[in-house]
């Protein structure tokens, strides 16, 4: 499914170098007139620089961190399709991580509203 367009981070602008763009499903694509489409997966480039071969076409390319921006070397590992992913467990706890993380945060905001540390903002200014 393509997602429509939107305004990229400032992390997203960062990430990406000459020649690269965030696809719609926030994935850093490489253009190269070569290649079928013309541009390829970044993650898939760099995993088969790291390997000294190109990809076969069972062979995808998974990351540790779960970040689609983060292309690593070291963050990239290939998993055959049909083969268990030995770091699927590990990505599960991050993102769980993150998002109480963010609930934590959002939490605290509520608390400081509440106790009046923080000034929400008045809307009679």
């Amino acid at each position: 499914m393509v997602r429509p367009r939107r305004e990229l981070t400032e992390e997203e602008k960062a990430a990406c170098g000459k020649n690269e763009f965030i696809d719609p499903n926030g994935y850093i694509r490489i253009r190269d007139p070569k290649a079928k489409g013309g541009n390829v997966m970044k993650h898939r480039r760099v995993m088969e620089e790291k390997l000294g071969r190109p990809l076969l076409p069972n062979e995808k390319v998974k990351r540790r961190d779960n970040n689609k921006l983060n292309n690593e070397p070291d963050n990239l590992y290939v998993v055959l399709n049909g083969q268990p992913d030995p770091h699927a467990h590990e990505r599960r706890l991050l993102t769980e991580r993150a998002k109480l993380q963010k609930r934590i945060d959002e939490i605290d905001q509520e608390l400081k509203l509440m106790t009046g540390e923080l000034v929400a903002d008045k809307p009679w200014d």
